[in-house]
């Protein structure tokens, strides 16, 4: 009996110490699930504010002078990071041909998307232009998909519509009949 009695013990130690990791990740999971909401609210602030922050400094700027702030507080940000992780040996060990090629991406992104960008908010109400920022998700998906010669699953052509289908009939002047 005292055999059976330390192996149902050890069972139960076994048990609590399996729930006591389970109970840990799940804290984990919930604090990183907690961290990501977060996230994702401040990146819905960020993003919903966007139109009426460009509207307001394009009264003041130049859509070639936004993009220069824009390019240099990257860039400052960049530099703080590379800082701060140690990483500047990573950079400069980078062969000329990739610089190249970087510096060839930067020109399509974010220097001729955000020249098209500033300048549609430049010219339009904020709520036509704003789809437009809304879109280049979009545009980097089918982009990727073409180049990478990936097909874009059933599921991303659902989200892709959603995602703009709210915001193009409020973008255009359409408007329920019940708000009229």
């Amino acid at each position: 009996m005292p055999n059976g009695h330390i192996a149902s013990k050890l069972q139960e130690v076994n048990l609590y110490k399996q729930n006591a990791m389970l109970a840990r990740a799940t804290y984990v999971n919930s604090r990183n699930n907690t961290r990501a909401i977060i996230y994702a609210c401040i990146a819905v602030l960020s993003w919903s504010t966007v139109a009426t922050a460009f509207k307001i400094a394009l009264t003041h700027l130049t859509h070639f002078e936004m993009l220069l702030i824009a390019s240099c507080t990257s860039l400052l940000i960049f530099a703080l990071l590379l800082t701060f992780q140690k990483k500047w040996k990573l950079l400069s060990a980078l062969p000329a041909r990739q610089w190249g090629y970087f510096a060839l991406l930067g020109l399509l992104n974010p220097v001729a998307y955000y020249l098209v960008l500033f300048k549609a908010y430049d010219l339009l109400p904020a709520q036509v232009a704003q789809p437009i920022n809304y879109a280049w998700p979009i545009v980097l998906l089918i982009l990727l998909a073409l180049f990478a010669r990936q097909p874009i699953p059933p599921k991303k052509y659902i989200g892709m519509f959603i995602s703009l289908g709210g915001v193009v009939p409020l973008s255009i002047g359409i408007t329920s009949p019940s708000l009229e």
